[in-house]
């Protein structure tokens, strides 16, 4: 699955850069739960956001499969972010205004599936981790257990490969941590769960857990001789329900894309970048920045004044600059 070698990442220029990430070496397998755990600022965000190709690496390669990521760009690299990844967030990143089973097929409708398929497939998907009840409630009106699950089965909706999960307990009690873990590993029975947390219970759930300190990867998953052998686990009886789910087939046809298809996938694309992925940003990243404009969180700003029936009105639009655009003002 993914395949690192001397996979390094640096903030900044000059005396005030932040080496964030230093000669990763790792190989994940195509499916099982792999943790990685580290104090804030260790660098484990970072190596997520490589993972998902929100973040390019200063030096080093990352492959998936036969893919080299670095070399993916435009519809290819916006196909591979909506076909072969799924992000669970801590905050849950619902959008307000659209009940849950909306939420949820969401990204298949932004795809090109009509919204009446896309709704009934939520709703199976949604049946095997909430009450039918639930179904028409909005984010606001569901606990944080109820929202963090739709926020899983969101990222589950479109079969990707891999979830990548951003401190996916952060923000709940113990009793619903528990319960997203456990459909977290369920859901590693069938692909590549990456799960960075700091919860002391991450070892128990998985297959491995890499250590992050100071931007330094230790005790990295290698595969030898094409396999990764992990520790065996006793089967949960209350997963299966929804690991059988998730056997259906959900990917779509690829031979009929279309240019509004490619549309809608660059569009879904720009959704998860300003979905605040940067949320979980190390202190020390942070602290580089104290003086200078912060990718996660600057905007540039464009103010136009028109006049509409003889009244004057000020437009603004806010545009979140690169990283790179960041890096070359730091």
């Amino acid at each position: 699955m993914f395949k690192a070698k001397g996979l390094s990442k640096r903030y900044g220029k000059g005396p005030n850069s932040v080496l964030a990430l230093r000669e990763a070496n790792f190989s994940l397998p195509e499916k099982g739960v792999v943790g990685i755990k580290g104090k804030s600022g260790s660098g484990k965000s970072t190596l997520l956001m490589i993972l998902a190709t929100l973040c390019r690496q200063s030096s080093g390669i990352l492959r998936f499969g036969k893919r080299n990521t670095e070399r993916l760009r435009g519809e290819a690299l916006s196909r591979f972010r909506s076909e072969e990844i799924g992000i669970v967030y801590q905050h849950y990143n619902l959008l307000d205004d659209l009940s849950l089973e909306e939420n949820v097929a969401y990204p298949l409708m932004l795809s090109g599936v009509k919204r009446k398929e896309a709704i009934s497939r939520a709703r199976e998907l949604l049946g095997r981790l909430l009450g039918e009840h639930l179904f028409s409630k909005k984010p606001g009106e569901c606990s944080g257990g109820e929202k963090q699950r739709a926020a899983i089965a969101r990222a589950l909706i479109g079969d990707p490969k891999v979830i990548l999960a951003d401190e996916p307990t952060g923000a709940l009690d113990e009793a619903n941590g528990r319960a997203v873990m456990e459909l977290l590993r369920s859901a590693g029975e069938t692909r590549l769960i990456v799960i960075i947390s700091h919860s002391p219970e991450l070892d128990s759930y998985c297959d491995h857990v890499m250590e992050m300190d100071g931007g330094k990867l230790s005790n990295p998953v290698i595969e030898k001789i094409g396999e990764i052998r992990f520790k065996k686990k006793k089967a949960r009886a209350d997963g299966r329900l929804f690991l059988d789910c998730f056997k259906t087939g959900l990917k779509e046809d690829r031979n009929h894309l279309s240019s509004a298809f490619a549309c809608c996938l660059i569009g879904f694309a720009s959704l998860l970048l300003g979905l605040g992925f940067f949320a979980g940003s190390q202190a020390s990243i942070l602290n580089a920045r104290i003086k200078a404009a912060d990718a996660g969180m600057a905007y540039a700003t464009i103010s136009k004044t028109v006049s509409v029936d003889e009244k004057q009105i000020i437009l603004i639009k806010n545009e979140r600059p690169s990283l790179d655009v960041v890096d070359d003002l730091l």
